[in-house]
């Protein structure tokens, strides 16, 4: 059986993947070797999980340059969200972690993830210097951003 690492590796382009994982501690430990950012062995806290979901995606610094942030008028979310995206490369994220990244919780069928895709995209395309950036859906899957 092909592992979501073993598939993962088999493209290069999608190293290295940002990926939290949990599991068995010998198995994480093999997914850290092997690029993924995080892990924790199992049973995993709920706590602990969002609250390294939290740190990582605050952590993360917006490819986005400040003064176009500013000029966009991105809130605080619209700004996460794209320095997720950024971080992610062109492989993306799901809506799963997205979502949760973005609001500590999944949200079944929800629709607030699309609508800050939507309101997102408008903002970009109202810049000459925002239309460079283009955030495509993953049929399926999630978001990325265009390379």
């Amino acid at each position: 059986m092909l592992s979501a690492v073993d598939y993962l590796e088999r493209d290069p382009e999608r190293r290295p993947f940002p990926a939290l994982v949990w599991g068995r501690l010998d198995l994480v430990a093999e997914c850290l070797a092997r690029g993924a950012l995080d892990g924790l062995a199992v049973p995993v806290d709920p706590m602990e999980l969002l609250a390294r979901l939290r740190g990582r995606s605050a952590a993360l610094a917006s490819s986005l340059p400040k003064d176009l942030a500013a000029e966009l008028c991105l809130d605080a979310r619209e700004d996460r969200f794209l320095a997720l995206l950024f971080q992610a490369g062109p492989q993306g994220l799901s809506r799963s972690a997205l979502t949760w990244a973005l609001w500590g919780k999944e949200l079944p069928s929800s629709r607030r993830l699309d609508v800050l895709v939507s309101v997102l995209r408008k903002k970009l395309q109202s810049s000459e210097r925002g239309k460079a950036i283009e955030i495509r859906a993953l049929r399926g899957i999630g978001y990325a951003l265009k390379s």
